[in-house]
């Protein structure tokens, strides 16, 4: 059976949060292995090039920030929307991941 369309947005929500839990988990590594570096001689290449990750990096949480903030509106418009016409498992599933944002 196909999934439903609170499935696909709830799915997509929660999604979007790991990938922000994960790029701030990267974000951590690549500054660690940056601090590393700056404490080598001879690595000014290399330290340059660790803190455009860095920056590449942080420059991509606000972009998903507003993915999520996007996404859980619309989810919120949807299940207010439909609030009548979801099933239990649905609606449980859209708030689920409603919470999952804060």
């Amino acid at each position: 059976m196909a999934p439903s369309t609170a499935q696909i947005k709830a799915n997509a929500l929660t999604r979007l949060v790991k990938e922000k839990k994960l790029y701030y988990q990267e974000l951590e590594e690549h500054k660690q292995e940056l601090e590393r570096l700056q404490k080598q001689p001879d690595s000014e290449y290399e330290v340059k090039v660790q803190q455009r990750i860095v920056d590449e990096t942080q420059r991509l949480i606000p972009t998903l920030d507003t993915k999520i903030e996007t996404t859980l509106n619309g989810l919120k418009e949807y299940l207010a929307d439909n609030k009548d016409t979801l099933g239990e498992e649905d609606t449980a599933l859209i708030q689920n991941a409603i919470e999952n944002v804060k």
